[in-house]
């Protein structure tokens, strides 16, 4: 990918342009696919620049296991190569999936409300693990700032106070947060 001014156009490790300067913003290939911005909406174009899933999403992320990741109002969830929805927007963030298990926030930063407003806590967020069936596999414990993917069997938690650890695929702390 290359930007030229205001467009973005795809080209080959020869640096010959092979997708013409057309989209707002735009990712990598990834499974065949590539997220393109166009306008202030998302879609997936093939290798041939060819629209596959038009442009309809708030955000799109690259294609992994199969499925990507989707925002729209708000909301994210999980399409097919098709641009069907399998797993349906009920997160508040995504990420992809990586060896069958994808992060999610499930609640964001801690809200309450007095009468003077709403308020916003910003002490991290609730996230969880999920399979590729949307299914709750794993709750991560408490407000973290990131987790990441589970890579052997290990993923990193980190804190909004600097503070890292890591759980197995039980959720169990194999090195408490420090």
């Amino acid at each position: 990918m290359v930007s030229s001014g205001e467009k973005w156009s795809f080209i080959d490790l020869k640096g010959e342009t092979v997708i013409k300067p057309a989209f707002d913003d735009a990712q990598n290939f990834s499974e065949g696919l590539a997220a393109v911005q166009v306008g202030r909406k998302w879609g997936y174009i093939d290798k041939t620049g060819k629209p596959v899933i038009e442009p309809k999403f708030d955000m799109a992320t690259q294609f992994s296991d199969d499925l990507a990741a989707v925002e729209t109002q708000g909301m994210w969830g999980y399409i097919n190569k098709q641009g069907r929805y399998i797993i349906s927007p009920a997160f508040y963030n995504a990420w992809p999936f990586t060896n069958g298990l994808a992060p999610v926030v499930l609640e964001p930063n801690r809200q309450y409300t007095t009468p003077q407003g709403t308020f916003t806590e910003d002490v991290g967020h609730k996230w969880a693990y999920i399979d590729k069936t949307g299914k709750i596999v794993l709750k991560v414990e408490g407000f973290t700032d990131r987790v990441g993917d589970f890579i052997d069997g290990i993923a990193r938690i980190e804190f909004r106070d600097g503070r890292i650890g890591y759980i197995d695929q039980t959720g169990k702390y194999i090195w408490e947060p420090q």
